[in-house]
């Protein structure tokens, strides 16, 4: 958006009727490609990603199997593109990064890249919905279920290996790039 101050004052100044006036006038910028960055939250799921935890049986600590399928909630940060334009819904595409808690740790595990559809003129959500990528674990090699494991604490990552695996997710975040904009340019 394009913002202009229009001064309208009179020319001759011995008129007695004072009509000067002073405004702002917005006027959108219109082609283009706009850049966004956005927060907010996402929910992934992960088909056939199996969820691992050591429990205690007779003394004994185990590997079990939580679940077979995935569910993350995520805190999310994405960068959307779009066309410039005046109209309330716009659609682009967006990649970014989320955070979570897994097993009691914070991680920067989730990606995401999917269409966008940008609805607001002015304050603008954004939902997405795409691929999502994640680390999701599997058991190292020589480690099955319902084995005997030994350690010290119930920390699953001991026994778990790396492996990268796509899913489905749906997010919904709010543009930040306006008010940034509007801070930056109140401290000129």
């Amino acid at each position: 958006m394009a913002s202009f101050v229009v001064n309208i004052q009179s020319k001759d100044k011995d008129v007695e009727v004072n009509n000067s006036r002073k405004f702002t006038h917005n006027e959108f910028v219109m082609r283009g490609t706009r850049i966004d960055f956005s927060i907010g939250l996402a929910g992934s799921y992960f088909k056939n990603a199996n969820v691992y935890e050591i429990y205690t049986n007779d003394g004994e600590n185990k590997i079990g199997l939580k679940s077979k399928d995935l569910t993350v909630p995520s805190l999310i940060t994405m960068i959307s593109m779009t066309n410039r334009g005046s109209k309330y819904a716009a659609i682009g595409g967006s990649a970014g990064l989320g955070i979570d808690i897994n097993n009691g740790k914070i991680q920067m595990s989730n990606f995401f890249i999917g269409p966008t559809l940008v609805l607001g003129k002015y304050d603008r959500m954004m939902f997405t919905s795409g691929v999502a990528l994640r680390n999701v674990g599997k058991l190292k090699n020589g480690y099955e279920i319902n084995n005997t494991v030994i350690t010290q604490s119930n920390d699953i990552d001991s026994v778990l290996s790396d492996n990268y695996k796509l899913g489905v997710f749906v997010s919904l975040t709010y543009n930040l790039t306006n008010s940034v904009r509007t801070k930056i340019s109140n401290y000129k």
